[in-house]
C-alpha cells in the first residue's frame, strides 16, 4: 500500500505578526518554534530559558540548548515563501536583530557554514506580554506559571527520576498594569477610528513615545478623536493611516499644556494650531506622508 505523502502547513499567526510587523518574519518564528519543540535537548532548553526568566540581570553567554540547524533553503521550502534563499536569510537577520533568534556557527565541525539558530523565549514571552499575547507553546514558561525542571548537578545531564519544582514568580506592578491598559486603550480608539486591524511597527513607538510624555489618559484619547474630527483629506479615498501622524498632533497639543496637565493660557500662539500637518502632510515633505506610513508586513 502506498504511503501518503504529508503536506506541509505554514500558518499565519496573529501574535507573531504583531511583534515582528513582518508576515515573512512571523511565518519563519512559527516554523522556528516548531523545530524548537522537536529538538533533543528541548527540556535542557526549557530547564535554560526558565533561569533566564528568572534571573533579575541580562545574560549575554551563548545559550548552550535547543539549537536548530536549518538551512534558509529548507525553511524557504517548508514554509512555501514565494522567495528566494537570500530573502529568507534578510528575514532571519532581522529576527536576529530584534532579539528573537540567536545565530552560531556549528560548535563541533567549523568546515560546517550553515548557520544554527535558537529562539529566545524570554524575549518572545516578554514582548508578547507588552502586547497582551502569549504563546501556547511556551506558556510553561511564562510569568506566574510552574515548571517541573529535571537537573543533574554531576554532569548537566537530565536524569528521569530526580525532579525539582521551581516557580517562576513574576509579578507585574501595578504600575506596568496601568501601562499595558494605556497602551491598549489609545492602541483600541485608533484601530476603531482608523478602521485597521492591527499597528505597524512605527504605530507601536510612536503610541509608547506619547504615552511617556505623562499626559492623562482621557486627554489623550480626547485629542486622538479631536485630530480624526479635524482632519480634512484632499480627496475622498485618504485617511489617516500611521499614529505617528496623530502623535504629531498630540505632542503640538501637549505643548500648551504644564507638568500638572493644566492648558498654558496666552502663551502668544493660536492653541491647538496644527497647520502644517493639514490633510496628513507637512509644508516640508512635499506631498508625502508625515511619518512612515509603510505597512511593515
Amino acid at each position: 500500500m502506498e504511503k501518503k505523502k504529508l503536506l506541509k502547513r505554514a500558518i499565519i499567526r496573529e501574535e507573531l505578526i504583531a511583534i515582528t510587523g513582518n508576515l515573512f518574519e512571523a511565518v519563519l518564528l512559527n516554523q522556528l518554534i516548531y523545530w524548537t519543540q522537536r529538538v533533543k535537548d528541548y527540556e535542557q532548553f526549557q530547564h535554560e530559558e526558565t533561569k533566564r526568566i528568572q534571573s533579575q540581570n541580562e545574560n549575554n553567554e551563548t545559550p548552550l540548548f535547543g539549537w536548530i540547524y536549518k538551512k534558509a533553503d529548507e525553511l524557504r521550502e517548508e514554509t512555501m515563501l514565494c522567495c528566494n534563499e537570500n530573502t529568507i536569510r534578510k528575514h532571519l537577520k532581522e529576527l536576529i536583530n530584534k532579539g528573537y533568534l540567536n545565530q552560531r556557527n556549528n560548535s563541533k565541525f567549523k568546515w560546517d557554514r550553515t548557520y544554527q539558530y535558537r529562539l529566545n523565549a524570554k524575549k518572545l514571552i516578554e514582548d508578547l506580554n507588552t502586547l497582551q499575547y502569549h504563546l501556547e507553546e511556551f506558556e510553561i514558561l511564562s510569568p506566574n506559571s510552574k515548571i517541573e525542571i529535571r537537573n543533574d548537578e554531576n554532569n548537566g545531564t537530565i536524569p528521569k527520576n530526580t525532579s525539582e519544582s521551581t516557580t517562576i514568580s513574576t509579578s507585574i506592578t501595578k504600575l506596568e498594569k496601568k501601562k499595558s491598559d494605556e497602551y491598549e486603550r489609545v492602541e483600541g480608539l485608533f484601530l476603531k477610528l482608523s478602521k485597521r486591524n492591527q499597528l505597524t511597527k512605527n504605530d507601536q513607538k510612536a503610541i509608547k513615545r506619547i504615552l511617556k510624555k505623562g499626559y492623562e489618559l482621557e486627554q489623550i484619547l480626547t485629542w486622538i478623536r479631536e485630530c480624526f474630527e479635524k482632519y480634512q483629506p484632499i480627496n475622498g479615498n485618504e485617511g489617516i493611516w500611521a499614529f505617528n501622524y496623530i502623535a504629531k498632533f498630540i505632542e503640538q497639543k501637549g505643548e500648551n499644556y504644564n507638568e500638572n496637565n493644566e492648558p498654558i493660557i496666552n502663551r502668544g500662539r493660536s492653541h491647538g494650531n496644527f497647520k502644517h500637518l493639514q490633510h496628513g502632510r507637512s509644508e516640508k515633505d512635499n506631498g508625502r506622508w508625515l511619518g512612515d506610513t509603510e505597512c511593515d508586513f
